[in-house]
């Protein structure tokens, strides 16, 4: 049986990574870890095997370290990362390379454009580039995959939906910016311009920099108790709870760095209504699913939840529909169906 090695191996934050490794094995690979320890005591020798495959994810990551809201350098990591890179160049397995940025989360100027560099490094080692935003497929001549739902991934078979919610009867919606707290979500600035007296969630893990930043602009513009803001770690269940808690949850992700949100993958299906600051992937994922609403920049979404609170919603009623058609999108069967026709 062919080999699939995978890096990182383990995420305790994200599922992805698990949902990667089980459509690894869906596919016939028997899957096993990557890294410094099982290559240097011979367990990833199967590197040297052409019929075998290494997948990368986030490796471009590896060179920083986020000490508070901010990544700075590492010389441990960028030691490791070069490690990685001579792998890449050496082996004989087919080196996958999963393009899930731009450029690293949070960095600006020389680091910034240091990470597209790496990016642009870790391309062009690969045998196979994927990406899960098909607007890109072509631009960094790669193949398009999609991210899978996580809500219906193989490890949860049968694991009953519940049904998006529909807006509020009483005119009142409750909006929410859910997942991982941080500056390229680009929460600080939309709080700075949310109208007074609308209600907004904030959940998911924040340092405690980027926390203090937050909860100064909620003070500063007196939006409590409309505005509440709760940092620390969601497990899959709370998620899922705050998610069925919300009639829209908003994306409002800079898109400069990233190709697609984690986050939109776990609401798809589940939210009657996602609105999402325009991207190639988000106006694609509009003209697929109705209740996928883009907006151009943190006015025009200010502009629409206002009209909401002046009687005009402007929203997709639920439907069962909507899960239907996520899972013919990003669904395990086709995920499993076009994960195995690109490897095989």
């Amino acid at each position: 049986m062919r080999t699939a090695f995978v890096s990182p191996f383990t995420n305790t934050t994200n599922r992805y990574i698990e949902m990667q490794k089980q459509l690894l094995a869906d596919c016939g690979f028997t899957v096993k870890p990557l890294n410094v320890k099982s290559v240097v005591t011979g367990r990833a020798w199967g590197i040297f095997k052409r019929d075998n495959v290494m997948a990368f994810h986030w490796l471009e990551t590896r060179p920083f370290v986020w000490k508070g809201a901010n990544p700075s350098l590492s010389l441990k990591g960028s030691i490791e990362f070069l490690f990685y890179v001579v792998l890449m160049a050496v082996a004989r397995a087919r080196v996958v390379y999963f393009v899930h940025d731009h450029a690293v989360h949070d960095t600006t100027g020389w680091k910034k454009a240091l990470s597209v560099r790496i990016i642009n490094l870790l391309k062009a080692l690969a045998d196979t580039r994927v990406v899960h935003d098909p607007s890109f497929a072509q631009p960094y001549r790669a193949t398009y995959l999609p991210h899978p739902l996580y809500w219906d991934a193989a490890d949860q078979p049968g694991r009953p939906l519940a049904p998006p919610k529909p807006p509020s009867a009483s005119g009142a919606p409750l909006f929410g910016m859910l997942g991982a707290v941080r500056p390229y979500k680009n929460i600080h600035r939309i709080l700075e311009i949310w109208p007074q007296g609308v209600a907004l969630v904030i959940r998911g893990r924040a340092t405690d920099e980027y926390a203090a930043q937050l909860n100064e602009i909620i003070q500063r513009r007196q939006l409590a108790p409309h505005v509440v803001f709760q940092s620390g770690y969601m497990s899959d269940e709370d998620f899922a709870a705050s998610l069925a808690a919300v009639d829209v949850l908003i994306l409002a992700h800079i898109s400069d760095s990233m190709l697609v949100s984690g986050a939109f993958f776990e609401a798809i299906g589940r939210v009657a209504n996602i609105w999402a600051r325009e991207s190639p992937f988000i106006r694609w994922a509009a003209d697929q699913l109705p209740h996928v609403k883009p907006f151009k920049d943190d006015a025009e979404l200010v502009a629409r939840v206002q009209a909401w609170q002046a009687g005009d919603p402007g929203t997709t009623s639920a439907n069962a529909d909507q899960a239907d058609a996520a899972v013919r999108l990003f669904g395990w069967r086709e995920c499993v169906r076009s994960y195995g026709a690109m490897l095989h």
